[in-house]
């Protein structure tokens, strides 16, 4: 995790930014060229158990039931991962504060 990195999902600046909110953004000034095997492997398991729940037999209660518990779960997955993040970048401001 860093301010600059070259894998989208590793740039604060990049996934910190909010495309609803011009105050919120901030350009990268570099390019995303680069894969975490980590991350690619979370969204591979995600889209896998959407496809094998997109592709199973069941009655349209179960199916409903079954999609909400997946995108709530990949919903939190996702919010946790944004948690981390910001967790990161407020270390690195509290440090820069404290620093002299």
């Amino acid at each position: 995790m860093s301010e600059f990195s070259s894998v989208a999902d590793h740039c604060s600046t990049y996934t910190l930014n909010d495309n609803k909110d011009d105050a919120y953004n901030t350009p990268c000034n570099h390019t995303h060229n680069k894969a975490c095997a980590q991350c690619e492997e979370l969204k591979d398991v995600l889209q896998s158990i959407e496809n094998y729940l997109n592709d199973i037999q069941v009655t349209d209660d179960e199916m409903d039931d079954l999609q909400y518990d997946f995108h709530h779960a990949a919903h939190e997955i996702q919010a946790w991962k944004a948690h981390q993040l910001r967790s990161v970048r407020q270390d690195m401001a509290r440090t820069d504060i404290r620093s002299p």
